[in-house]
């Protein structure tokens, strides 16, 4: 009786043993890829360097385009009336505009990161 739980004891020992075919670097590095935390973090990252961007593309020169087109068709005499509509109108608009920032303002904006200047 002694003998059989010996050797039952060493066949669940033996088993056991064997369940763990990966070393614990693998383990780490599949808990590395797939933390959702370091992935948050990878994001938020991603996310400061666009709002840098956009940040730094504010105080460059901002250039605006606008137009409207109108036209006020007339078919065999029919529809609206030249003298009130000008039949045909396009106007057209161009702008310009550009930040005027002090570097306390900037230092401010860019307190830790001098290069993003």
């Amino acid at each position: 009786m002694k003998w059989f739980f010996s050797i039952v004891i060493c066949v669940f020992t033996y088993s056991g043993s064997l369940a763990q075919t990966y070393s614990l670097d693998h383990y780490l590095e599949l808990a590395k890829n797939n933390s959702p935390l370091l992935k948050d973090l990878q994001n938020q990252i991603a996310s400061n360097q666009v709002d840098s961007l956009r940040l730094k593309a504010g105080f460059r020169p901002q250039v605006n385009l606008n137009s409207v087109g109108l036209y006020a068709p007339i078919v065999n005499g029919y529809g609206y009336s030249e003298a009130i509509t000008n039949e045909h109108t396009l106007n057209g608009l161009m702008q310009v505009s550009q930040q005027i920032v002090s570097k306390n303002n900037i230092n401010a904006v860019y307190p830790a990161n001098p290069g993003c200047r």
